[in-house]
């Protein structure tokens, strides 16, 4: 059985609107060049970056996304598919 392993993702925003999350998902990617999806769980949308390569990398983003606005964006580790 194939395990599957935590990576570092930064979540910035959770929704119970899909036009919202995605229209931030989009442009969050090309605003910054990295993966960005929202995520549908029970009705709320996740919109979450990454994966980083390192907690660093993950902690340098957090940073600019608080600068940027998102605030209430924080880290968190999810599997990877």
């Amino acid at each position: 059985m194939l395990q599957k392993s935590k990576a570092a993702y930064i979540q910035v925003l959770a929704t119970s609107n899909p036009t919202t999350a995605n229209n931030l998902s989009n442009e969050l990617t090309v605003l910054y060049k990295k993966p960005v999806q929202a995520i549908e769980s029970k009705g709320l949308y996740r919109v979450t970056m990454g994966p980083f390569n390192s907690t660093s990398e993950r902690f340098l983003m957090l940073q600019r996304l608080k600068r940027s606005g998102y605030e209430s964006a924080f880290g968190k580790e999810m599997f990877q598919p």
